[in-house]
């Protein structure tokens, strides 16, 4: 388990499976993660030859992006983990 911090994760290649709160999302380079907390989350990679970004925000940074992108045809990509 990883103490996930208030960032965006985006996949270049492969996927990756994270569980939170007793479910399970994955997100590849369809879907991104956010993270709009600290949160503690258990991840396995899903795809071989995973690679990917993390971006690393401030939770107020991330809201004020939220409300912006808000009815955008991207907002159906985004997995979000508050």
């Amino acid at each position: 388990m990883s103490i996930y911090e208030p960032s965006a994760c985006l996949c270049l290649r492969g996927g990756k499976m994270v569980e939170f709160s007793g479910k399970q999302y994955l997100y590849d380079t369809q879907k991104f993660l956010l993270c709009a907390s600290y949160l503690p989350i258990l991840g396995q990679v899903e795809h071989c030859s995973f690679l990917s970004v993390s971006i690393k925000f401030q939770s107020e940074d991330i809201l004020k992006a939220l409300k912006e992108i808000e009815g955008q045809s991207r907002a159906g990509r985004l997995l979000w983990l508050v």
